[in-house]
């Protein structure tokens, strides 16, 4: 997987970004879009929908801490060390359970 310019200045070609394909529908998510797409299964056709604005200090994971230090605010979404920790785990055991080609409880 590559992509022709640099991701972090330009969206190149193949765009950077996700799409959600579920039973029901896709929903489409490129870096740098002011809009993501939805498709359903009874409305195939793409529909664009206007993302939110972040504001600050929710624009970036460094604003946002920072925000949180100096007003003495608990780390939430993301950014929570419990979910951290979780993600953590998850990433951990899925990793040991290719090397070992087994399926494995959720390490502690």
């Amino acid at each position: 997987w590559g992509t022709f310019t640099d991701p972090w200045t330009t969206q190149p070609q193949p765009k950077c970004g996700f799409v959600v394909v579920g039973s029901e529908g896709t929903i489409s998510s490129y870096d740098y879009e002011s809009h993501v797409g939805v498709q359903t299964r009874s409305d195939p056709a793409i529909r664009q929908v206007p993302v939110d604005e972040l504001k600050a200090p929710f624009r970036k994971p460094v604003e946002y801490v920072l925000h949180c230090k100096e007003h003495n605010a608990p780390f939430e979404g993301p950014l929570d060390p419990a979910l951290c920790r979780t993600a953590q785990r998850i990433v951990d055991t899925a990793a040991l359970s290719a090397r070992e080609r087994r399926t494995l409880a959720l390490l502690p």
